[in-house]
């Protein structure tokens, strides 16, 4: 669940736990208010049990869910614009809030107001806004959902209460569909959780597991403490 962006030059190269470490030691200690800093610092732990121990949102234990996609013929892009690069919270069967039917989802660190981008074409199907950022509760998150041409659903939650698109817009990959925020159980934290499945409900039919073509390698999805940039497509 995000609050700042980290940036990261294209083409970098991925950061070691002990980076991470830091860098999370660093996200733990920006200004906020001593709720918003005790959230991040949670969050924070998790992820790097996910991202360098033995947690199961590690790369050995991420293996385990799936199957997963082949990346680089994916369908999908990343949901937010191309020369950008953010932080995974939270990744795929993390074993705190991504977990049953909800697995397949993930959370990218995002500060309020950051653009998010259809992961794919298709036709927003629902669109709910009316919650401001200090709405964290549950039922007060706003979202939008795409329908694409296969049939599959892509969600994008805890969004500012900042509307760009209405029900019945075409996107294609790239275009604005919100803006970040931290609205709904965010857990206090900014952040985008994106996720895919196969109806409007994902308590009715889960969600499915993805990958991403304009990224680094990621044959097992996202893993959680690592920053992902978005490349040309």
């Amino acid at each position: 669940m995000p609050a700042r962006q980290k940036s990261e030059r294209l083409g970098a190269t991925s950061p070691s736990c002990a980076e991470r470490r830091g860098a999370a030691a660093a996200e733990a200690g920006l200004p906020g208010s001593g709720r918003t800093r005790a959230a991040r610092a949670a969050i924070l732990t998790g992820v790097l049990v996910a991202a360098c121990g033995t947690g199961p949102s590690s790369p050995s234990a991420v293996g385990s869910c799936g199957p997963f996609p082949p990346w680089p013929s994916s369908e999908y892009v990343l949901p937010y614009p191309v020369g950008t690069a953010y932080l995974v919270l939270q990744g795929n069967c993390s074993g705190l809030s991504h977990t049953g039917v909800y697995q397949y989802g993930y959370d990218f660190d995002m500060s309020i107001g950051t653009p998010i981008t259809a992961a794919r074409a298709g036709e927003v199907v629902v669109r709910r806004f009316g919650f401001d950022d200090t709405q964290i509760r549950d039922g007060q998150q706003n979202y939008v959902m795409v329908r694409h041409a296969d049939g599959m659903i892509t969600g994008y939650s805890h969004l500012t209460n900042r509307v760009v698109v209405s029900v019945g817009d075409t996107v294609a990959a790239g275009d604005p569909v919100g803006f970040s925020g931290n609205t709904g159980t965010s857990s206090g934290i900014p952040h985008l959780h994106f996720s895919m499945s196969s109806c409007l409900v994902p308590n009715d039919c889960g969600t499915r597991p993805l990958t991403f073509r304009n990224t680094d390698p990621n044959p097992n999805g996202l893993e959680a403490g690592r920053v992902y940039p978005a490349r040309a497509y």
